[in-house]
């Protein structure tokens, strides 16, 4: 008898083992992930905030320019077209903003890949398994 708890209980540890490896190894994928999308967030944020403060700077001398330049015969109308201009490169930038954030990856989606192949595989290896949230079937039941 002593031999089998000592059999069981070495298979029992190496299950534990590959188990807490795998975990192990879908937390580290999860944390590059994280990171990686905390970079590129970061980086999206200066270089916009940057992008922002040069075209304001830009829109502010161009429109002085062009009042100026249109002071003395048309000053209201050339206000009125360079107000119009900046609100229709507004709704662009929505625009854009609103597709590439529609397109953006899904967040985690390595990590979410991983661990439904996981999943699968433990499904594959162990027909008779059950999701923890899914009742049991027919056969099961008692």
């Amino acid at each position: 008898m002593s031999g089998e708890d000592g059999g069981i209980r070495d298979a029992a540890i190496r299950v534990v083992a590959s188990s807490l490896a795998l975990l192990r190894t879908r937390l580290e994928l999860v944390s590059v992930e994280f990171a990686q999308e905390r970079e590129r967030l970061k980086s999206s944020i200066v270089l916009l905030a940057v992008a922002a403060v040069a075209f304001a700077l830009t829109a502010m001398v161009v429109t002085l320019g062009v009042i100026a330049w249109f002071w003395d015969d048309h000053r209201y109308a050339a206000i009125a077209i360079i107000a119009v201009i900046y609100a229709l490169a507004g709704i662009v930038a929505l625009v854009a903003h609103r597709r590439l954030r529609r397109e953006a990856p899904v967040p985690f989606g390595a990590t979410t890949d991983a661990l439904r192949r996981d999943v699968e595989w433990l499904r594959a290896r162990h027909p008779h398994a059950h999701d923890a949230g899914s009742p049991p079937g027919p056969a099961t039941r008692t």
